[in-house]
């Protein structure tokens, strides 16, 4: 699995779509993430549901970005394991293209 997110990343001729789904609690390391993952591929354009959406629009927009990804990575730690919106999204991910590659990044002690 990391040697295809390797080669999806690291092809800078396309243009890679990655979907961040974290817990609201944890958004500054899901942000941290996103300039990380833009600043290393300027062909890499990120959606963090957190910081990227109006109020009001979520379902749409989440629904919209959802059919653009190619990755999309699920930040669970202890907390957010339990948390029923990255389950949510990851669902709508999937359903928009079951080709979208689904990555758990897993941190603070969290297991699968």
């Amino acid at each position: 699995m990391i040697d295809k997110i390797k080669n999806i990343i690291l092809k800078k001729d396309k243009k890679i779509e990655i979907f961040i789904s974290h817990w609201n609690e944890e958004k500054l390391l899901a942000e941290w993430l996103k300039k990380f993952l833009i600043e290393e591929n300027d062909s890499v354009s990120c959606f963090c549901s957190s910081r990227d959406i109006e109020i009001g629009e979520w379902r749409k927009r989440i629904e919209e970005k959802a059919r653009e990804t190619n990755i999309a990575l699920l930040m669970l730690s202890p907390f957010s394991k339990a948390n029923e919106w990255i389950l949510y999204e990851s669902g709508i991910v999937y359903g928009a293209n079951k080709n979208n590659l689904i990555v758990p990044v897993l941190f603070g002690g969290a297991k699968i």
